[in-house]
């Protein structure tokens, strides 16, 4: 498996990648509004839902045949949408690397799906130099550092406030569980 660069990057790090249009101009909007002091910006990384949605960032590589296996810090939207909220209801500025604590490979993550939303779920992985092959724009592979935002969890769970947002791993475990009882209550969601 790759290896990420090594410490997460923090708050204070620059964007490390711009080989997508999506990526080159979310840093550059960023470099300009964390100059605006009433602003909060918000870093998602993957995002994933408790569905099937084809924006899913679960339902994308589920659909690939061949993955690379990289770890990622990863969004789980369940987890960190309440967060959200506590943060606008105080008023917070600046920046937020807004994931759950910690990373996780793409294999880690097809494997908790298999175990529990899909038992027949196979895939294969391939380098990064074979995915450049097949891809229209490059991709970013990165570990981000959550502990500013888990400071604010803490206090906001000291507050009172009901803000939950586990480590990657369990949260995959939670969210997939929370996905297999959708599916079962909606058997047509799966599609």
């Amino acid at each position: 498996m790759a290896r990420l660069t090594s410490p997460p990057l923090t708050e204070l790090d620059i964007a490390n990648f711009g080989g997508s249009f999506y990526s080159y101009t979310k840093s550059r909007v960023e470099d300009i509004m964390k100059f605006y002091p009433n602003c909060l910006i918000l870093r998602l990384r993957m995002p994933v839902s408790d569905d099937l949605h084809a924006r899913n960032f679960v339902t994308k590589i589920a659909n690939y045949p061949k993955i690379v296996n990289i770890p990622n810090s990863n969004s789980i939207l369940h987890d960190l949408l309440p967060v959200a909220v506590a943060l606008a209801e105080h008023h917070e500025t600046g920046v937020y690397n807004f994931t759950n604590p910690g990373a996780i490979s793409h294999n880690e993550v097809m494997m908790l799906y298999r175990d529990i939303i899909d038992p027949s779920k196979k895939w294969e992985n391939f380098t990064l130099e074979e995915q450049s092959k097949v891809i229209v724009a490059g991709r970013s592979n990165c570990e981000l550092d959550s502990s500013k935002l888990m400071a604010k969890v803490k206090q906001y769970v000291g507050e009172g406030y009901q803000v939950d947002v586990p480590e990657i791993r369990e949260a995959y475990r939670q969210c997939f569980t929370r996905m297999k009882e959708g599916i079962q209550q909606h058997p047509g969601a799966a599609a």
